[in-house]
């Protein structure tokens, strides 16, 4: 099998006030080598090195742009897999990304983030050794590439800029753990007019020189090892504005200055005090100590007498008044640290007046918009995580008067310093017409200010500024003199921010696309991704960039030509083809089955299939199975509504007679197998509780310690919950899953799935938005969303049930008429079927006419319906039912000989696939999954099945079970569900 390269970057978009600890004892950058293409803890380490490194820095006033090009040596025979990782200087954001395909160097393209993992997952499952990078919080760069060929390795390269402040200027740590054959670093200052102090690396002296209008400086050496940081100083804060070009085209306004006159009077030690501190379960893994201590510090130093602490999470807010600073620190030592992290609740509050207010987070949310908050009183904020979240952070800070404080990165005495005697910041700028203009702004040093300034078409920039003089607000001209020509770093630097500041708007999220891809800036929404083939593109459904070869560049347009003219020649077929599927599905509603019963179609399909021999009869074989498939299609998929039922004829354009929605169908008891306590940390805690319910905490903590790096654990946690019924206590745990770093969107289906059915509705209809939001790509998630919608509706009354029904209608509608993929066939008449079940209660609900073709519009009611569901796309789930009459329903036998219809065999994961009966004979149905191949790279420890099991589905008395089953990676074969009897 042909290799193929890809590359898939996940970038996160990064900010930092303050600068990192010094890092030049670590090594920096750092390569290392497993022996296969998937990561895992089995895979042995082997020695790479990197043979060439390249670092170019270009500076305009105080904004560098960085080129990283290294190439990784690989002197086996053998290819290995690459892992690289890179700590960026602060405030760094990543504008570019190259991978060398066939010996050229190939410039990545952005693309949404959870479209290229799971590219890069497709690429593994098909055998293809792909590589992915990512930046995470605290400026780390990591990126993983295969195939490292032997004898020829391979060449990367990244570009990123960064801001150059007074206090640390320029630093990118470089420090080796062997020597490297080729080190080339060189710098370029434009239009400087004095050299700035410099340090390499590396042991060797060089003079500045000019080139032009320009100061250069180089150094090129050969087997040397790294041994600290390459550090410039920043340039004099003599106030000149830097006048750049965006590649894009916008211009903008590089600035530094510092304060003239005499500094302004530290602010009075305030009487009342606010601190909002996040108790979710990413903040286990903070430096609380830290924060404690230095909370305490300052409670000290201001004698603040009025304290209220308002300590959050995803389950809300809790505030209280502690009569005095000790009763402070024991409440907040004492928080038990869980659930996920949602500023959104923070709404809620109905809070005292304050001086001040303090904010102890790790900034990333989790759950739930992030809003505006606005607490009315200046907002400090102070974190201790190394991955916080500090561009977000950053902006609360400044939307509220105040500044964000890293105790990772400064001590406390330095924190201090900086909350007590807050620097001067920006508060508007605009030009000469009165306009306003969008700026961003870094740290300048306790006296002076810096931002990068959208240009004005003409005239100077005005700033307004608080807290650099004893006047309140000082205001300063800036003309437009320095034009630097095209320089994209400054432009890069205001997008990061501007993206930053829409990110936690879902209904800004196609601006917020469109702007990371003109300024070329990677955000938590869209990643960079480079791909070795014009078809590998043109299947990802994005097209190369720009500097794609030509001759590649046109292979994908030809290519996209033929795709464009076979989906538009499809999408024209569709909806007859549809009708023709939903005409056979109410054909088959309409037949009536049983050894009496039989009709010419169905006994043909029975002789047909291999002998499914009763309910332990011998599988037939697998290719034969699906060759009986292809020849006899399968039914159709019906979905479940929970609850309700109503009267079918309600529905004006019903094609179908003999509608039984008005009566109620047999007797259907229904067993579920018990729920599996065979975990060790299930074990524990049920001991504990049983013999001492008041040891659960700590218990628990204990079993959080060793297992709580996966979800699967707080998934079996939060269900143990739940049928001990502590509902809240499920519902934090459960949203615990989403802090961990294991945690991916197929962690949030699963997420989605238990809050619907612990009745947290709300907060489920936002998981399964946000499923929807992260893969618009797939169905499923959009089917998902309109049944989560209508199921809410069911609670709801008036205008918001009508809404609710209206957008679930819209949604089906969207999916019933958008073509899908072929591995996604069948999902349709799903979607059909459960908008069919939805048309009535639009009906009662006051709605106008569905939307839908009138010929797609049936309801069908059965006595059974069996469906199920899984969170992972690399897993084979097969459903079999076996009847009383010693039949299984299997895909090889996808129509009984009593009417049982089975849908189509989903093979590449997700589901869903469904059984249903119309006319149930007496007896009992056991309810069976197989595990065909199951998904070997899933992140989450375990694949989720989720089983719905309905009797008189579509009936007034219409009854559902929803139970979960846990698959973990290497397990296959027969699982039992449940069981029905029909019947007394």
């Amino acid at each position: 099998m042909k290799k193929r390269i890809g590359l898939l970057v996940a970038l996160g978009l990064l900010g930092a006030q303050f600068s990192a600890a010094d890092a030049a004892s670590l090594p920096n950058p750092v390569l290392t080598a497993l022996d296969s293409g998937v990561d895992d803890e089995r895979a042995v380490s082997l020695a790479l090195g990197i043979d060439d490194l390249d670092v170019q820095v270009e500076i305009v006033g105080n904004v560098a742009e960085t080129t990283l090009t290294a190439h990784f040596a690989n002197s086996t025979d053998s290819d290995l897999e690459g892992t690289f990782t890179l700590q960026m200087p602060d405030g760094a954001v990543v504008t570019g990304y190259a991978l060398d395909v066939d010996k050229q160097m190939i410039d990545g393209v952005l693309m949404p983030a959870v479209r290229a993992r799971l590219e890069f997952e497709e690429m593994l499952r098909q055998g293809i050794d792909p590589g992915v990078a990512e930046v995470r919080h605290g400026n780390l760069f990591s990126t993983r590439v295969y195939p490292i060929i032997g004898g020829a390795g391979r060449t990367i390269r990244v570009r990123f800029a960064s801001p150059v402040t007074p206090t640390r200027g320029y630093v990118l740590p470089l420090a080796s753990a062997a020597s490297i054959a080729q080190v080339k670093f060189a710098v370029r200052m434009r239009k400087a007019d004095a050299a700035p102090a410099l340090a390499w690396p590396v042991g060797a002296r060089s003079e500045w020189r000019r080139d032009g209008g320009d100061l250069v400086n180089d150094v090129s050496l050969e087997d040397q090892a790294l041994e600290g940081e390459l550090a410039i100083a920043a340039a004099a804060s003599d106030g000149r504005a830097f006048v750049t070009r965006h590649a894009s085209g916008r211009r903008f306004v590089e600035l530094r200055d510092v304060a003239s006159g005499p500094p302004a009077a530290a602010p009075p030690a305030p009487r009342s005090l606010r601190i909002y501190w996040d108790r979710s379960s990413s903040r286990r893994d903070d430096a609380l100590d830290r924060e404690h201590e230095f909370l305490q510090r300052y409670l000290a130093a201001t004698g603040v007498t009025q304290v209220q602490v308002v300590a959050f999470n995803s389950s809300g807010p809790t505030v209280s008044t502690p009569p005095d600073a000790a009763q402070v620190m024991r409440s907040l030592r004492n928080l038990d640290y869980r659930g996920a992290t949602s500023f959104a609740v923070l709404s809620e509050i109905r809070s005292t007046s304050a001086e001040q207010c303090l904010l102890f987070s790790d900034g990333i949310a989790t759950v739930d918009s992030r809003p505006e908050l606005h607490p009315g009183c200046p907002l400090q904020v102070i974190t201790s995580a190394p991955d916080a979240d500090l561009g977000y952070l950053g902006m609360l800070a400044r939307a509220n008067g105040g500044v964000v404080i890293s105790l990772a990165r400064v001590d406390i005495d330095a924190g201090l310093r900086l909350l007590q005697t807050p620097a001067p910041r920006i508060v508007e700028a605009r030009g000469d017409d009165g306009e306003a203009l969008r700026f961003v702004s870094y740290e300048a040093g306790p006296r002076g200010w810096a931002a990068v300034v959208e240009a004005p078409v003409h005239g100077d920039v005005i700033l307004r500024i608080c807290g650099a003089e004893a006047d309140a607000i000082i205001e300063r001209r800036y003309a437009l003199l320095d034009n630097q020509g095209p320089f994209s770093g400054a432009g890069a630097l205001w997008a990061a921010n501007r993206v930053l500041e829409l990110a936690g708007d879902a209904e800004r999220e196609p601006e917020v696309r469109d702007l990371a891809r003109r300024f070329s800036v990677a955000s938590p929404a869209l990643s960079f991704v480079v791909l070795e083939s014009p078809d590998d593109y043109l299947e990802a459904g994005i097209a190369p960039p720009a500097s794609y070869p030509r001759e590649l560049m046109e292979e994908y347009l030809e290519s996209k030509r033929d795709a464009d003219e076979q989906a538009a020649e499809r999408k024209s077929e569709w909806l007859e083809d549809l009708i023709d599927e939903w005409n056979g599905q109410q054909e088959w509603w309409k037949a009536r089955y049983g050894r009496s019963h039989s009709n010419e179609k169905l006994e043909s399909v029975v002789a047909a299939a291999p002998s499914a021999g009763g309910a332990t009869g011998q599988l037939a074989d697998r290719p034969a199975a699906e060759a009986l498939q292809r020849t006899s299609p399968a039914p159709r998929y019906s979905r479940r509504y929970v609850g309700g039922g109503f009267d079918g004829g309600e529905i004006e354009e019903v094609v179908v007679t003999g509608l039984r929605t008005s009566k109620t169908g047999p007797t259907i008891s229904l067993a579920l197998e018990p729920w599996n306590l065979d975990k060790p940390y299930l074990e524990a805690l049920e001991a504990v509780d049983a013999a001492d319910p008041g040891e659960y905490a700590r218990e628990l903590e204990a079993q959080e310690a060793r297992y709580g790096s996966m979800p699967a654990f707080y998934f079996d946690v939060a269900e143990w919950l739940y049928r001990h019924e502590r509902l809240p206590e499920a519902i934090e745990m459960l949203l615990s899953a989403l802090e961990i770093p294991a945690q991916d969107t197929q962690t949030l289906v699963v997420v989605a799935d238990r809050l619907n059915r612990y009745g947290a509705i709300d907060r489920a209809v936002w998981a399964y938005e946000q499923v929807r939001r992260l893969e618009p790509h797939r169905p499923q998630p959009t089917r998902n969303l309109a049944l989560a919608l209508a199921q809410r509706a069911t609670s709801a009354r008036g205008a918001g049930a009508r809404a609710d029904l209206e957008r679930a209608m819209a949604l089906l509608t969207e999916l019933i008429m958008t073509p899908v993929d072929e591995e996604y066939a069948g999902i349709e008449l799903v979607a059909l079927t459960d908008a069919n079940e939805i048309i009535p209660r639009l009906r009662a609900a006051g709605s106008g006419k569905p939307g839908l073709d009138p010929r797609l519009v049936a309801l069908l009611d059965v006595d059974l319906r069996v469906v199920i569901e899984w969170n992972t796309p690399g897993t084979d789930m097969d459903l079999w039912v076996d009847q009383p009459d010693g039949e299984r329903s299997i895909y090889s036998n996808p129509l009984t000989r009593i009417g049982g219809q089975l849908s189509n065999d989903m093979t590449s994961g997700y589901g869903p696939e469904q059984y249903l009966l119309r006319r149930a004979i007496n007896g009992e149905y056991a309810i069976k999954i197989d595990v065909y191949a199951a998904d070997a790279i899933n992140p989450n420890g375990a694949t989720m099945v989720t089983a719905h099991l309905t009797r008189n589905y579509g009936r007034r008395n219409s009854q559902t079970e929803t139970m979960e089953l846990e698959l973990k990676p290497d397990e296959e074969g027969e699982m039992l569900v449940g069981r029905f009897r029909v019947g007394r």
